[in-house]
């Protein structure tokens, strides 16, 4: 059973979505572990939609940076800092350092194709 919060016509919304996640609600919000709760709830419920999480925080956060990545089929990190930790969540090769703060509506639209073409493994700890 959907909670009230995650209902099938927000489900539905999502499906075949792009939805790029920004570090501040998982790592600087009023209620992290709700966030991160309502992150990894959709991430599990919409199969088709690819998740893209943008950490600043990585460096400080590990206990929330770890859920952050593991509810994400493309997690950019800011720093090194926990790299290998947080390689144990994820499939290691879509970790990807951020490279700027910022993505360009045509940068994104440039790379769609090579974003939207790989399946979603999400067991933990699964080596390719």
């Amino acid at each position: 059973m959907l909670s009230a919060k995650i209902s099938k016509r927000k489900i539905d919304f999502l499906d075949k979505s792009i939805v790029l996640i920004p570090p501040y609600p998982p790592q600087a919000g009023t209620d992290n572990l709700r966030t991160l709760q309502n992150i990894s709830a959709f991430y599990h419920l919409c199969p088709n939609t690819l998740f893209i999480g943008w950490d600043w925080d990585n460096h400080f956060n590990l206990h929330i940076s770890s859920i952050f990545s593991a509810a994400s089929d493309f997690y950019f990190h800011t720093h090194l800092a926990n790299d290998y930790e947080l390689s144990k969540f994820c499939t290691y090769k879509y970790h990807m350092p951020s490279g700027a703060y910022q993505w360009s509506r045509s940068f994104l639209t440039e790379n769609i194709d090579l974003i939207m073409r790989h399946d979603r493994i999400s067991d933990v700890f699964r080596t390719l």
